[in-house]
């Protein structure tokens, strides 16, 4: 008997409806505020996932033979052009709620969280001050091809004017928000990212960008019936940190030809 596709929903679909209930309750004013961060953080915890393993799972499918994948009810296709749409349309959501709506509550609230476009003279002194304590943590690494970036990993890049890339892979020991000195009675906030890139700004002469990709971290184990499959695990866990990348989370602000040095350089 075929099974009639119009009376199920696809399960990865189905998937992201959960998580757009996650951000739902980032932007309900009903929950703390402290509270409707953390769902943010949740949501974008669960899209990572969601691309390393449900994703991978499906391009996997494009490697079936044709004949075959004809029959299947999963058109991989149609599906990850669906998927793109509804995560792009999450991706904006998410953004309109932390700029125009947490962001805005926080102020209120004293606590000031600050971009590098909006740095004073005053703050700028001081994250110069603070980058030469870390400065020995992030070593620039200059390439031109064959760059591999490691999964879920933040990096700052930049395209110098003889085509060589610069990167910043940022260290993970180093917490992510900074808490810079105010005059008033406020809390100033910045991300460790923005302290390098005003860093590496005044050392360069030029402006890096953030850039970070997500790997196929699905195990893919022949037959899990047979044999020791916790010996097969263990065996397929070091795939989960060098598999083909998935998704790639790039500054909005970065140059197109940037961009596309960076395609062409990353394994």
């Amino acid at each position: 008997m075929a099974l009639n596709t119009e009376q199920y929903y696809d399960r990865d679909l189905s998937w992201l409806r959960f998580n757009h209930r996650v951000l739902q309750e980032a932007k309900d004013k009903r929950n703390p505020l402290l509270e409707r961060l953390k769902f943010l953080a949740i949501f974008s915890s669960n899209l990572d996932e969601f691309f390393k393993v449900r994703v991978s799972d499906i391009r996997k499918i494009k490697q079936i033979d044709k004949p075959l994948r004809k029959k299947l009810i999963t058109k991989p296709n149609k599906l990850l052009a669906e998927i793109k749409q509804q995560v792009n349309k999450q991706q904006k959501q998410f953004g309109q709620i932390f700029y125009t709506e947490l962001l805005p509550e926080l102020k209120k609230e004293g606590v000031i969280i600050k971009s590098l476009d909006s740095f004073s003279v005053t703050d700028l002194e001081y994250i110069h001050t603070f980058y030469k304590t870390i400065a020995h943590l992030h070593k620039p690494l200059v390439t031109t091809s064959g760059t591999f970036l490691e999964n879920e990993t933040l990096y700052l890049v930049t395209l110098l004017k003889n085509g060589e890339l610069v990167w910043i892979k940022i260290n993970e020991e180093i917490k992510r928000f900074v808490t810079i000195p105010t005059e008033d009675n406020t809390t100033c906030i910045v991300f460790i990212d923005d302290i390098i890139k005003a860093a590496l700004k005044e050392e360069y002469d030029t402006d890096f960008y953030s850039i970070k990709i997500s790997r196929d971290a699905e195990l893919y184990i022949d037959d899990e019936y047979s044999g020791d499959l916790l010996e097969k695990i263990q065996k397929s866990l070091p795939n989960r940190e060098s598999g083909q990348v998935t998704r790639a989370l790039i500054d909005e602000q970065m140059p197109k030809k940037l961009m596309q040095s960076i395609e062409k350089a990353i394994d």
